[in-house]
């Protein structure tokens, strides 16, 4: 092969390799272009998880079929109160609504949400302990203190999502030196948690009494991935004043 020969061979080969490398660096940006619309278009299909807020008082009340339950000294049908929070340092509290005398065997809270995909989802209700502990009176001053109520035992309410249980975590605080002539008293609210899976559609959330004593219910939160609606119920006349 002459000198001629062996230089156009060189330079044949290094035209050959930098083409080659052309179309290699031209096929790896292709892939990456498309790898980043994928995961760009992923992104979009899955919405943020946000917060949705349903308040007891709009939920479908159902009270107690139990008859020991509607028997008993005291018993009450859950009304809807009107009242300002507990706060520690005695001043007045905000304003809230929520769900009380829910406190019978059996007494059901019911919330129909409507979720636009299938997801999990975190739920969170807003509850004050609503037991007072007589053991704690001073029959001085007639003050005494509200028992705590540890959710996680289950001794008080259950909670379902579709008949599915829900372990719930959390504690509804006791508070001191309470009254019966301070209904602040029974607004001491905490939170209690748990996970649930919600279907496609139409999904029942359940808060059942299932112990002796009872709570009061301002409101649940669902922290999902999706689109959640519910349709509200009238309460209204178990307003006190609608009395």
């Amino acid at each position: 092969m002459s000198a001629g020969q062996k230089k156009y061979q060189i330079f044949s080969e290094e035209n050959s390799m930098k083409l080659f490398s052309k179309k290699l660096l031209t096929v790896l940006a292709v892939i990456l272009s498309v790898s980043a619309l994928t995961a760009t278009a992923l992104t979009g299909c899955t919405p943020k998880a946000q917060d949705f807020v349903f308040e007891a008082e709009e939920a479908i009340l159902i009270d107690t079929e139990d008859e020991a339950a509607k028997t008993a000294q005291g018993y009450k049908a859950m009304t809807l109160e009107q009242t300002t929070e507990w706060t520690e340092d005695g001043s007045e509290g905000p304003e809230v609504t929520n769900v009380g005398y829910f406190s019978s065997t059996g007494d059901t809270i019911k919330f129909v949400i409507n979720s636009s995909t299938e997801c999990t989802a975190t739920l969170t209700m807003r509850a004050a302990s609503g037991v007072a502990d007589i053991a704690t009176m001073d029959w001085t001053t007639f003050t005494f203190t509200m028992k705590e109520i540890d959710l996680s035992l289950g001794e008080v309410v259950k909670v379902t999502n579709n008949d599915a249980e829900v372990a719930m975590t959390g504690i509804l605080p006791s508070t001191p030196n309470s009254s019966f002539m301070n209904p602040a008293c029974y607004h001491h609210f905490g939170e209690g948690k748990g996970n649930i899976k919600l279907k496609k559609g139409e999904n029942v959330i359940l808060i059942t009494i299932v112990g002796t004593m009872g709570i009061n219910v301002d409101k649940i939160t669902i922290n999902a991935a999706s689109e959640l609606t519910f349709t509200k119920t009238d309460n209204s006349e178990r307003l006190p004043s609608a009395a």
